[in-house]
């Protein structure tokens, strides 16, 4: 296995574990359609909650509040902070297409 075959692996696998993302977004907040126009954007598999007044409190992870972005098991909560962290995920994401663009899969002729 040449490096960039290794690399492009080792990419695949980091998004593959980080594949399970839930956005919980409040109604009428701009910053929240940002962050989940961006998720559509990116290609990510991800799920979109709806918080609202009457949302049954049960809905959220113990401990939060919307908006709250859940990548796995790690909670990013607060607006800003998600969208810190859809900037990393991009940059993931570039390297991830970059990497799948690079490679080559040719058959036997």
């Amino acid at each position: 296995m040449n490096a960039d075959t290794a690399y492009a692996l080792s990419a695949f696998t980091f998004l593959w574990k980080r594949i399970m993302i839930i956005f919980y977004r409040e109604e009428g907040c701009s910053k929240c359609d940002f962050v989940q126009k961006s998720l559509k954007e990116m290609h990510l598999a991800h799920k979109v909650v709806a918080v609202t007044a009457e949302t049954d409190p049960i809905v959220l992870p113990p401990g939060t509040a919307a908006p709250l972005l859940v990548v796995d098991d790690e909670k990013i909560q607060g607006d800003n902070n998600i969208i810190e962290h859809l900037e990393v995920l991009e940059k993931i994401k570039a390297e991830w297409d970059e990497s799948m663009a690079n490679s080559c899969q040719c058959d036997d002729v």
